[in-house]
């Protein structure tokens, strides 16, 4: 499975840009909501098998969006599994506007910072596209679909 997930990173020099849009649901009450995420990012650099990305993410509730904000990444490949680690420090919230509430998106986006992506999630059938499968603790159950711009 590692060499199909080189086999994208090697389709995908510095300056692709990449989207990625996930959705899930959550029960509010008696009420279902459906939670999307739209995630652009540019591959800024591709050194010593390091990947160093840039991105912008758009979460929303029923179509309404809840938070907006911009941050950088550095990914690498372990034996078996993608490991991406976020640039605490450029984390920028662009909404809400409200210094209360963007810090507290700030912080959840620090703590959730460092991913690590097992092999097994990734379903790359559809070179160029990926699916990525839901995570276990993910309560929304979203799975994203990815691809190019």
């Amino acid at each position: 499975m590692r060499e199909e997930i080189e086999r994208f990173e090697n389709a995908q020099p510095p300056g692709t840009v990449l989207i990625c849009q996930g959705e899930g649901s959550l029960s509010a009450g008696m009420h279902r909501v459906t939670v999307r995420n739209y995630v652009r990012g540019k591959i800024l650099s591709f050194q010593d098998g390091r990947q160093r990305s840039r991105a912008e993410s758009i979460g929303t509730v029923d179509g309404v969006v809840y938070a907006r904000y911009t941050y950088e990444v550095t990914s690498w490949l372990e034996q078996d599994a993608e490991v991406t680690e976020l640039d605490p420090d450029s984390v920028h919230v662009i909404f809400p506007e409200s210094k209360k509430e963007a810090d507290e998106i700030a912080r959840f986006v620090r703590a959730n910072g460092t991913t690590r992506l097992r092999f097994e999630k990734f379903d790359a059938t559809h070179f160029p596209s990926w699916e990525i499968a839901p995570a276990p603790d993910d309560p929304t159950g979203m799975r994203y679909h990815c691809k190019p711009d």
